[in-house]
């Protein structure tokens, strides 16, 4: 049996795939499908504090981290299939040792929406007319 990410090793139902996907993202990592209290604890406790992930926005920047550039000269951009493998073993390097196939999926769909809810135009709504003061 290989190690490594495998979408079929993923114990999350397609309601909650669907509904997670579609809903507004929300900073409590407890709202991560597969992702519990001991996952939750253990990506907090980190020497470093500034590798500390206390919140769901930041495991997703990790994940878009995890996309940077491959191994070959001049890559920019390393493949879907050794993005979702790093993202697994950086998961497994924290001490996440279950359900790592499901979180990398639910982050990874996820992100393929665009971080939908993550920014409303209309916070920055102005009452005036005056485009610049």
């Amino acid at each position: 049996m290989s190690e490594g990410y495998d979408p079929n090793k993923s114990r999350v139902s397609e309601d909650t795939m669907e509904n997670f996907r579609n809903s507004p993202t929300e900073a409590d990592l407890n709202t991560i499908p597969g992702l519990g209290k001991a996952g939750i604890k253990k990506l907090g406790e980190c020497e470093v504090e500034d590798d500390k992930i206390t919140n769901s926005y930041q495991l997703f920047g990790k994940f878009l981290m995890l996309k940077g550039p491959g191994k070959a000269e001049g890559q920019i951009e390393i493949a879907c299939l050794e993005h979702m493998n790093k993202f697994w073993y950086w998961l497994k390097s924290r001490g996440i040792n279950a359900h790592r196939s499901a979180i990398v999926r639910v982050i990874a769909e996820k992100s393929a929406t665009f971080f939908q809810g993550i920014y409303d135009v209309n916070a920055y709504a102005d009452d005036s007319d005056d485009e610049d003061e």
